[in-house]
């Protein structure tokens, strides 16, 4: 079975086409509100890096990291970065830099909407 999973950033929604055995979902807002697959809600807040998700029969194949900046002035807005690992691909959603964000595959930027190759991804809209 393939589901689309929605990954959101900053002002970006990300949609990546995944296999999944079984439906979910989980979100981080603002600085420190976290929302388990169970509804869990959790406050945490701290400049370093956080898994979010994980698959644990085939860790190299699914995961999501949130990295903190370590040099973020909790009085001001910082920017989080995320770092996937989408079917062994690694994906990099990072800051915004004048009007886009910067998206890598394989350390490489790359546009939205990108297909020229697994995982697809495309910009969904704008917060």
């Amino acid at each position: 079975m393939v589901r689309a999973v929605e990954i959101r950033t900053v002002g970006l929604n990300f949609v990546f086409s995944l296999p999944a055995a079984a439906p979910g979902s989980c979100f981080v807002n603002g600085r420190e509100h976290f929302n388990t697959f169970d509804n869990t809600g959790y406050r945490f807040s701290g400049p370093c890096s956080s898994m979010l998700v994980l698959d644990s029969e085939n860790p190299e194949d699914f995961k999501v990291v949130l990295n903190g900046d370590p040099n973020c002035d909790l009085n001001n807005p910082c920017q989080k970065t995320l770092d996937l690992i989408v079917d062994g691909i690694n994906v990099f959603l990072g800051r915004k830099t004048n009007t886009s964000f910067v998206v890598k595959v394989e350390g490489t930027p790359v546009d939205l909407p990108h297909t020229t190759s697994a995982p697809y991804m495309k910009k969904v809209s704008v917060l």
